[in-house]
């Protein structure tokens, strides 16, 4: 993979941006509740998606092996923590992750 520029922003005002429009509205609001990119995708990502789309059909998948050893070879390479398959938990966004948190580690 080469070296990518995270600094440049595109212009995301007039796109419909969740984030950017009340951002417009309201100078002063952090938007960190949204997941909206900051910066363009890195070639290799937008092409992966572009592979994908146009030889997969578009429906409700379960998670592969690889997803599970991709994420037990990133904890043991960046944290040198060894993890087994059956510990991860898999949650589909930041606030419902926070909201399990909240719950688990509090009465």
């Amino acid at each position: 993979m080469t070296e990518y520029d995270f600094t440049t922003r595109p212009n995301r005002l007039n796109q419909h941006s969740i984030k950017w429009k009340t951002s417009e509205q309201d100078p002063d609001l952090l938007q960190l509740w949204i997941a909206d990119m900051d910066f363009e995708p890195l070639p290799e990502l937008r092409q992966a998606i572009i592979d994908y789309g146009e030889n997969h059909i578009f429906g409700y998948n379960y998670p592969s092996d690889d997803l599970y050893k991709a994420i037990i070879n990133w904890e043991k390479t960046n944290h040198q923590y060894l993890i087994k398959q059956e510990d991860i938990v898999l949650i589909e966004g930041v606030v419902p992750a926070l909201s399990i948190a909240i719950q688990s580690y509090t009465r």
